[in-house]
């Protein structure tokens, strides 16, 4: 008797059917696998439940967000918001305010999220990005005060290790412990609003119930809130959606001030080492990098003045009027200073001269893994690699 050939189980569902078994629109499911930590994935054909568009995800991770304390609270403030919506415009405002949203309890979705100190430390890395990201995006009035918080406390401790400014914005990487944390701060001046929005759910089409074969929510009988008309919907395709990260900020908020708060007494003893800057004075006249070259400064030792005839140095790409006895220097020399870890010759970063090379202080991949050997590999293992070395990690790749 011949051996049978084992078919592999079927472990993948697509976001739609997911969507569709938990009764969500697209925004609110967005929102609850930000908040969950689910991730998607892209599993082979023979894997897949159904077949759909898009992304997929665990049938256990759909249990998971099915039985989450989040979804739960998703649900409660959804219907909380059509009552508000109900009440406008009868003469019943006055109830409005009665009406309290359920908080989603950040702080226990950090916890559960990291198992330990060092693994929220490690998650500075995405977290940092996004914030800055966000910041930029105006997505949250709170982020400025965290990323102050966030920087202040890094050059009090002089921290930063290495800043590079690549062609999109600039990656700083300082080490806590044995983790490395590196994050990239976006150039500011871009009208991002003009390419960006949050994406609005679009009204529901009427469609057929099809059997409920997964069995993991039971049917359940129509909400009023399904019944009532809702809003026309309008989304740009020539927009990005920024959804997800507009949902992400208040956990990534929570979680940068929970490490803050740690770190402050981990290096509460600490004496910062690079003391390349100072007794130096500098004033600065660069916007496109300011953030960037004042977090140097400061790191390094060095103070900042708010006047030209203040400085020993003052940091521009250009002279309109000169102050003798002041240096005047491009910013590239602050950033190749912090990454050789010494006060390189000034003349060469004069304003006006050609500057050296600047040369990224971070490995590449190309760096760690020869072409040869990455041409080896299979083209998933191969993106694999990438992502972890870049540190894209959102998407999962299954074998």
């Amino acid at each position: 008797m011949g051996s049978s050939y084992i078919k592999p189980p079927k472990k993948y569902i697509s976001k739609d059917l997911v969507m569709r078994n938990l009764d969500l629109q697209e925004k609110e499911f967005d929102k609850l696998v930000t908040l969950c930590g689910v991730h998607p994935y892209i599993p082979k054909n023979n894997r897949k439940v159904d077949q759909g568009d898009g992304f997929y995800y665990r049938i256990s991770d759909a249990n998971k967000l099915l039985h989450s304390d989040v979804y739960r609270k998703l649900i409660i403030n959804r219907d909380l918001e059509n009552k508000k919506k109900r009440y406008t415009g009868t003469g019943f405002e006055y109830k409005i305010k009665n009406i309290h949203y359920k908080e989603y309890g950040y702080v226990d979705l950090i916890k559960s999220r990291c198992k330990g100190f060092g693994e929220a430390v490690d998650e500075l890395n995405h977290t940092l990005s996004n914030l800055y990201l966000g910041r930029m995006l105006n997505l949250n009035d709170g982020i400025s005060e965290v990323i102050e918080m966030f920087e202040r406390f890094v050059a009090k401790k002089s921290l930063l290790e290495y800043s590079y400014m690549s062609k999109s914005g600039i990656y700083n990487q300082m080490t806590l412990g044995k983790v490395k944390v590196v994050w990239f701060v976006p150039y500011p001046g871009a009208e991002l609003k003009d390419i960006v929005e949050e994406k609005k759910d679009m009204p529901k089409k009427f469609e057929w119930s099809e059997p409920n074969f997964l069995d993991f929510l039971s049917s359940s009988e129509e909400s009023s809130s399904e019944l009532e008309e809702r809003e026309e919907a309008y989304n740009d395709p020539r927009k990005i959606d920024i959804s997800l990260l507009s949902h992400s900020i208040p956990l990534l908020m929570t979680h940068c001030k929970l490490v803050l708060h740690k770190l402050e007494k981990v290096y509460e003893s600490h004496e910062g080492g690079r003391k390349i800057f100072s007794d130096v004075k500098f004033y600065i006249e660069s916007k496109a990098v300011e953030g960037a070259l004042r977090l140097i400064v400061l790191s390094c030792g060095g103070s900042i003045v708010e006047s030209p005839h203040e400085a020993n140095i003052h940091i521009s790409e250009k002279i309109d009027e000169m102050v003798e006895n002041v240096a005047y220097l491009q910013p590239q020399y602050l950033f190749d200073c912090l990454n050789q870890g010494k006060r390189l010759y000034a003349e060469s970063y004069s304003v006006g001269r050609k500057l050296p090379k600047h040369i990224s202080p971070f490995a590449s991949v190309d760096s760690i893994i020869s072409k040869e050997s990455l041409m080896t590999m299979s083209k998933t293992r191969r993106h694999k690699i990438e992502d972890l070395i870049n540190r894209f990690e959102d998407v999962k790749y299954d074998h």
